[in-house]
């Protein structure tokens, strides 16, 4: 049989489909018994027989019959005249074609939905959200010096004594005095260590860097609150609060105001340590009263709330540090000083990260350990030119 023949075969099954469906057509869908619904079937099956037959005939055929699609028992249904009629009477819905044997008809009448349909494709998206640690804005204040280097050792004045003076002719002229002593500030170590499965690491492209730049993380966090408290006796960087020789700033001194109490802080480095200071470290608590501090008429003192908040104070930059806390600094609540003269942050430049599965009995259980170690130490090369300031009234 020629492709025109079977196409014309097909299309003739069809105008018998559409005839059966609209014979049996209800007010309530379609009333289709069993034979109904078994000739309904076998004609369909044979229209796309008669398609695939004709699409693997290779006769000419017109134009007319080339333009002719395969149309399965849906669409035979949607462009049938009984549906016609069903949607002229003003009727929505779904359609059963009714078996004669079951009252939900054949099964037209489930919606595909998610819940019982096909589930949606919703890949994770790459953003990740690190965990909140409080920024390094002290160290931030502290210039850094990489430097290879176990101890790194500096001379600091201790004896300065001048007898300069005007001298009449031919008198004695006077005799000063200069003495110098050897600082050592010895690298300290701070690291951290992760134990992490091989599975994690074998699965999951690129986790090495990110808990390179997490135990990064850590152990600049804690360097940042060295640089406050750390105590030379358990080990640490020395911090500026544990440092002897500050200038010790009590606000009970200075009643008025903190205002009062962190201005004598800034006279004293300049007084005492002879030169200007540079930053301010606060605790949050403080620095939100003197930020939040109103006049008598209630204007606040730090400028309008719709306007950019106050950075600095007495004109010197600010900084309220969340590691500043008084649980840990007692009395103190704020720091004063000349960061970028007399201070510095020495930084071992071989930072070591790396993965071992030697660690104890791991090996075996098929856990590996990330390793970062930062060498670090800080030199306050002038204790006089900080300011520790006790702040005890607003």
């Amino acid at each position: 049989m020629t492709k025109q023949a079977l196409l014309e075969k097909a299309e003739e099954k069809s105008r018998e489909l559409a005839n059966i469906l609209a014979d049996n057509k209800t007010a309530e869908g379609f009333n289709l018994n069993e034979e109904g619904l078994e000739m309904v079937k076998s004609l369909e099956a044979e229209i796309n027989r008669l398609h695939n037959e004709a699409e693997t005939t290779d006769s000419e055929v017109p134009s007319r019959s080339k333009s002719m699609a395969v149309k399965s028992l849906g669409t035979l249904i949607k462009e049938s005249g009984a549906i016609e009629q069903y949607k002229n009477q003003g009727r929505t819905g779904l359609f059963n074609l009714n078996t004669g044997s079951s009252e939900e008809g054949a099964g037209f009448k489930t919606t595909m939905a998610t819940s019982a349909g096909w589930a949606p494709l919703d890949p994770r998206s790459g953003v990740v959200v690190p965990y909140p640690v409080a920024p390094y804005d002290v160290v931030n204040l502290i210039p850094m010096i990489e430097a290879p280097v176990a101890i790194w050792k500096y001379m600091r004045g201790t004896t300065f004594t001048n007898n300069a003076a005007a001298a009449a002719q031919a008198a004695s002229i006077g005799e000063a005095a200069l003495a110098y002593t050897q600082i050592d500030a010895t690298l300290q170590k701070v690291a951290v260590t992760l134990p992490v499965t091989v599975e994690q690491l074998q699965d999951v492209p690129g986790i090495e860097g990110i808990i390179s730049q997490e135990l990064s993380r850590m152990v600049w966090s804690k360097i940042n609150y060295y640089a406050l408290f750390g105590e030379t006796v358990s080990g640490h960087p020395e911090g500026v609060l544990k440092v002897t020789g500050t200038n010790a700033v009590s606000g009970s001194t200075y009643s008025d105001s903190a205002f009062d109490s962190i201005y004598a802080g800034i006279t004293a480095c300049r007084s005492t340590g002879m030169t200007e200071p540079n930053g301010v470290v606060t605790t949050p608590a403080l620095w939100q009263k003197l930020v939040a501090k109103q006049s008598t008429a209630g204007g606040y003192l730090g400028g309008s709330p719709f306007q950019s908040p106050a950075n600095g104070l007495w004109g010197i930059p600010a900084v309220a540090s969340p590691q500043f806390t008084a649980s840990v600094s007692g009395d103190a609540q704020a720091v004063v000083g000349d960061f970028v003269n007399y201070s510095n942050m020495i930084v071992h430049p071989e930072v070591m990260f790396d993965i071992t599965d030697s660690h104890a009995s791991e090996f075996a259980n098929g856990i590996k350990r990330a390793r970062l170690i930062v060498r670090v130490a800080f030199a306050w090369k002038r204790a006089s030119a900080f300011s520790v300031v006790s702040v005890l009234a607003l």
